[in-house]
């Protein structure tokens, strides 16, 4: 049984090491795969990095090596990839099964405001002013936008990615590279820090 895993993850890394100490990897031949915008993982199993693209996409991918099983095991907010993960999947005819993060649960005295769009959100932290942005990489318009708001308003930014940005950030945002996951004592720190008063998070 040849199995594709689509990781990333946290997740994706405990499934390959629970598979492993069960020893099903010597009855499955197993495959990871990895953006591999931060780093490889050391997997006993093959890894490949870099997307599909390389591969002539992901439904020649599954059709060259013939795999039975698809697991996506992607960030919730991945959804390009889980988009093609089902599609390539039902075109070759085999199961894609999706492994579902449980979500936040909001508790007493949470303030949560949940946008669809990046302007309604933007809109809404005129009024604040330190913001520290843990939402992955952001587009070079959004980037400006967020200038031009600390040129009206003083605003500070905190923008916390895994990998180096892929826009020009101004030089007013303070930019912090790190990989989850985090401690509550580093996260604190850092709300202080920086004196945070409004988190943005997918």
């Amino acid at each position: 049984m040849r199995v594709l895993i689509l990781g990333g993850t946290s997740d994706a890394r405990k499934v390959v090491k629970a598979l492993d100490q069960r020893g099903l990897l010597d009855r499955i031949t197993l495959t990871y795969s990895v953006a591999g915008l931060v780093r490889v993982p050391e997997l006993a199993c093959e890894v490949i990095s870099g997307g599909f693209s390389q591969h002539g996409g992901l439904l020649h991918y599954l059709q060259e090596h013939s795999f039975d099983l698809v697991l996506d095991i992607t960030h919730p907010f991945a959804l390009q990839m889980s988009t093609t993960a089902v599609d390539a999947c039902a075109e070759k005819g085999i199961p894609c099964w999706r492994f579902h993060r449980p979500v936040w649960q909001a508790k007493e005295g949470d303030n949560w405001r949940l946008f669809d769009d990046w302007s309604a959100l933007l809109a809404a932290t005129e009024a604040y002013q330190s913001l520290f942005l843990t939402a992955g990489q952001i587009g070079q318009e959004l980037i400006d936008q967020l200038a031009q708001q600390t040129l009206k308003t003083g605003q500070r930014q905190v923008l916390r990615t895994a990998a180096p940005p892929q826009v020009d950030l101004p030089a007013s945002m303070k930019w912090l590279k790190a990989i989850g996951p985090f401690n509550q004592a580093d996260e604190k720190n850092i709300l202080e820090s920086y004196k945070i008063d409004l988190l943005i998070s997918k």
